[in-house]
């Protein structure tokens, strides 16, 4: 998956690193090592693969440190019960910083979940 679409849209900051077992918030969990917040204005939650809770909880950290204004998270396979707690999480955790954003979710051949500021509102009725 990283090779592929790092390939199609060289533009983006990937980062590939293994897994580690970490404690995020007091939550323990499997998150990516060596993971550096950076701001964004674009974030893709995919990985890691599913766990019955606080699925993907290790993109907190970034979320929470991130000062760009305007932005969007996607996340995938929105519909798993430890997916849908961290969603719920990070919309707390948005809430908290005065983050003021809008939520879609898309049904496909998976779900996925979609928050976004005021600038980038539009992309809720891309689908």
């Amino acid at each position: 998956w990283h090779a592929s679409l790092s390939a199609k849209i060289p533009r983006c900051d990937y980062r590939l690193s293994p897994l580690e077992q970490r404690e995020i918030d007091g939550i323990t969990c499997l998150a990516y090592s060596q993971n550096q917040p950076v701001d964004f204005d674009f974030m893709l939650v995919d990985g890691p693969r599913g766990v019955d809770e606080f699925s993907r909880i290790g993109c907190v950290e970034t979320i929470r440190a991130n000062t760009t204004k305007d932005f969007v998270i996607v996340f995938d396979d929105c519909d798993r019960p430890g997916e849908v707690q961290t969603i719920r999480f990070v919309e707390q955790l948005l809430a908290s910083k005065g983050d003021v954003f809008r939520k879609r979710e898309l049904r496909g051949r998976t779900s996925q979940a979609i928050l976004a500021t005021a600038g980038f509102s539009s992309v809720l009725y891309y689908w």
